[in-house]
This record gives structure tokens, sequence and C-alpha cells, in this order.
């Protein structure tokens, strides 16, 4: 055997490493032209293995992906969301906790699933593509679901009775209370919106929690000695020269003692409807009614009229307190009612007859105040500026006949560009806002209704074209 020369070894060393690079450099050519092949084929598509719970949508297009990904949605939010409270179902949907799935947001989710622009930076690479869990968007009108979940709770939720201690055949018994229960969302929620982002059943758990009664029977027992005397005598009230007695039997009946709401205490109270027709008489006794003062009539729109003097009615509360007081007391139970004052409504709160139909705009120039009724009621009213001095607004009843969001206003003396919220009534008397001063409730105008603006656009946006416009002066009547 001849061995090689140190020259051929190298020869035959170099011819290897020749084919070894040909090989490797022809294998990441092939590799390259795979990968860009797949991923071309992939271009615009969704990647294989993406799916939404267990909607395939791997290898669609857009467009296709779009309709497959609607049609699930909408079998989805059709299908009822199911609360299990305790033992039993609440069914809603989606749509009334102001929850929706979003198919462009799922969709562009699905499709840069799997993408990645740190490798190549323009191509897609399917080894990466996987159904993940949460993929699904929804929006959600969070104060519409904070409503009808408190309203679902307050609905399924069950108050505790709390005891209390009532007079049967003049001795004080004690009621005994109940337990109740609140009804949580919260978790339940949170794992509706789970749920969701998985694209799972909308079947979630309410958290249900007892209630206890804040009072026990056991502290009640001290309170039924006490009732005893307080039901033992007579006790009585005055009004003026007049008496109203009330007996052992009526104490009896009325006297209760129940848990005072928001505390751990208890207090004594009268029953209402029990004692009604007792202290509706010292009521009627009582009252004398506001005085009213016509401010004008109109055959069209009846009566416009303030009520501008106090009268007198009873303080039933501080009444009963009073009774509560004298019943606790062994001597000496007689005791003044308690009055207050029957208070006249706000002077600029006038108030129309029924006969007012529809809507009437009313301008009073002794009170400088505008009023919107609709039938009869009062929407609104403002401080306004009629016309001052020789300028003064005329009375009468008209109707408005156009109405211009912006217009110049010029005459002697003034000129007044984008002047807003226009409504002519008779020729050129006009509502609208004032923008050139600020006292409103004092004459400033040529002979127009001056207002400000957010009151102006207030008539303007509610009246309508036909609308009637009443102007008269209360201090003329």
């Amino acid at each position: 055997m001849v061995p090689f020369s140190k020259k051929q070894k190298n020869k035959k060393g170099f011819r290897a490493l020749h084919v070894t690079l040909v090989v490797g450099v022809s294998g990441i050519f092939v590799l390259v032209a795979t990968v860009l092949t797949y991923a071309q084929s992939y271009r615009g598509k969704i990647l294989p293995g993406v799916a939404v719970g267990d909607v395939s949508l791997g290898g669609l297009s857009r467009d296709n992906a779009r309709e497959k990904l609607s049609n699930a949605f909408n079998e989805y939010e059709a299908q009822p969301v199911q609360i299990l409270i305790e033992s039993g179902v609440v069914s809603s949907s989606l749509a009334e906790f102001g929850i929706s799935l979003d198919v462009e947001e799922t969709l562009s989710r699905a499709y840069s699933l799997g993408r990645s622009d740190q490798f190549f930076g323009l191509f897609a690479l399917p080894v990466f593509a996987e159904s993940r869990n949460g993929m699904v968007v929804a929006r959600v009108d969070e104060q519409k679901l904070t409503s009808s979940a408190a309203e679902l709770e307050t609905r399924y939720s069950t108050p505790p009775i709390e005891p209390t201690i009532v007079i049967i055949d003049d001795v004080p018994t004690i009621i005994p209370g109940r337990s109740g229960k609140s009804v949580h969302l919260d978790a339940a929620l949170n794992q509706l919106q789970t749920n969701i982002g998985q694209f799972e059943r909308p079947v979630v758990a309410a958290s249900v929690v007892a209630d206890e009664p804040t009072l026990s029977a056991e502290a009640l027992k001290s309170q039924t000695d006490e009732m005893k005397v307080m039901i033992a005598t007579p006790a009585t009230l005055t009004f003026g020269k007049k008496r109203y007695e009330v007996s052992k039997k009526q104490l009896s009946a009325w006297l209760e003692y129940q848990a005072r709401s928001g505390t751990s205490s208890g207090e004594y109270v009268l029953n209402a409807e029990k004692s009604k027709s007792f202290f509706k008489k010292i009521e009627d006794d009582v009252w004398i009614a506001p005085k009213r003062t016509i401010a004008y009539e109109s055959e069209a729109y009846g009566e416009y009229a303030y009520k501008n003097a106090e009268g007198r009615k009873l303080n039933l509360t501080r009444t009963k307190r009073t009774l509560l007081d004298l019943l606790k007391k062994k001597n000496d139970r007689t005791d003044e009612v308690t009055t207050m004052v029957a208070e006249a409504i706000k002077e600029y709160q006038s108030v129309t007859a029924p006969k007012a139909k529809g809507k009437v705009i009313s301008v009073d120039i002794g009170k400088q105040a505008a009023f919107a009724h609709e039938n009869g009621k009062l929407l609104y009213w403002t401080r306004v500026s009629t016309g001052k001095g020789a300028y003064k607004t005329p009375t009468g009843e008209w109707k408005v006949y156009t109405k211009t969001p912006k217009q110049v206003m010029a005459g002697p003396g003034y000129y007044l560009p984008n002047v807003k919220w226009v409504m002519p009534y008779n020729g050129d008397y006009t509502l609208h806002t004032a923008y050139w001063h600020t006292n409103f409730g004092q004459p400033m105008s040529h002979g127009c209704t001056n207002m400000s603006e957010k009151d102006a656009k207030w008539f303007f946006d509610w009246a309508e074209k036909g609308t009637p416009v009443v102007i008269f002066d209360s201090t003329k009547k």
C-alpha cells in the first residue's frame, strides 16, 4: 500500500469539504424554498390549526373566516345565559347584560396567530399556529352590565325578617325573625366573560350568602316589660282646645317594637295602617291650604296662578314621636301635636289648568320669567329679560311661526351678529339668546324675550313650529 503524500491528502480533504458545502447550501435552499412556498400558500389566509373554540378557521381567507365566525357568533349570542342560583336556574341573554361579540377584533387575533414579524419579517410560519384560549373579543356596556346584575341580585335576594314585638291580648309577644339570603353576581360575571373568551357555554353560578336578622329574640325580652308600662295608661294629644285621646285598646293595637333600619338596635313604632284614621283626623283639623293668586286667565290655555302664601299642616313624623315619648312616661301623658308650615310652591313655579293641552310657552313680564308647559304640567322655567321702557313687550297670545338657529339682529343703535336659537312669534318679536348681557330677571331688550344660551337652546329644542306663546303681565291683573 502506497501512502498518500501530504499534497494528495489535502486535495482529498478539500473535495470532501466542497461536497459538504454544496450539499449544505442545497439543503438550505430547499428548506427556504419549502418555507417560502408554504408561507406563500397561506398569504392572506389564517394559518393551519387556528380555531376559536370548536370553530376551525385554519386555511380560510379573511372573508370566508368572517362569514364562518359571524354565523358561529350569532348562534352563540342567541343561546341563553344561564345563572345557577342555589337549586334554580335564571335565564338571561348577553344583550341584556350589554355584551356583544366582536367579529372583526376576534378575526384579527385569529389571523395574527402564528405570524412572526421577527422571522424574515414578511413570511407566515405555520409551525407557530395553534388554538389559544381567550381569543374571542367581546364588547361590554359596563353601565348596562352593572344595572342588569344589580336588578337580578335584588330580584333574587331575600331580606331577613327581623323579630318584632307586637301586643296580643294585652300581652307583648315576640314574633321570631327569619334568615334571608343575598345573591352576588360579581364572580359569576367574571366567569361569564372568561367563558365568552374561550367560547364556552355561558353557564355560571351565583354566590348566595345567608343574611341573618340584626336583632335576636333574646335581645328583645327586656323590651316586653317596658311595653307593658307603655300601654297601661291612655295618652292625649292636643291642638289648641281640641283633645285627641289614645285609648289603651288603641295603644295595644298600634304599638310595635322593630329593628331600626341600618343598625343593630330596635325602636318603638306605631303601626301606620292601624293608626291612619286617628292621625288623619288631626291632619284635617290642622290643615290650612297655601293661598293662591291668579296671575292670568286664558280662554285657550287655562288659568295661570302662583301659590305665594304659606299654609299649615301636621308634622306627622314628629307628632308620632311625641306620642311615643308620652307612652314612656308614667304620669302627665298629655302633649301638643307638632305642626309645620305648609310650604308655598316657589314663586317662579307657575301652574296651569288642565285645559292647557300640548306644549305652551308662557312669558310673565311681571315676574320676568318664561315657562314651558306640556299638557298643563310645568317642565321648565327660567329668568328672562323682556322689553325695557318704550320698547315694552306686547302681551297677548300667538304661535311660533318659524325657527332659526342663528341670525343677525339689527335696529336703531344696535347690530348683533350670531344671535342663536331664534323663535319669532309676533312679527319681529322673538324668543332668543342674549350673549351681550347676563342681567336676566330685569327688562333689558327692545321688545324681544332674552334668555341665556343654555335656556334659549332648551326652549328651541323642545318647542315646535306652531307652539303657542302666551305673553302676560301678572302685575297688571
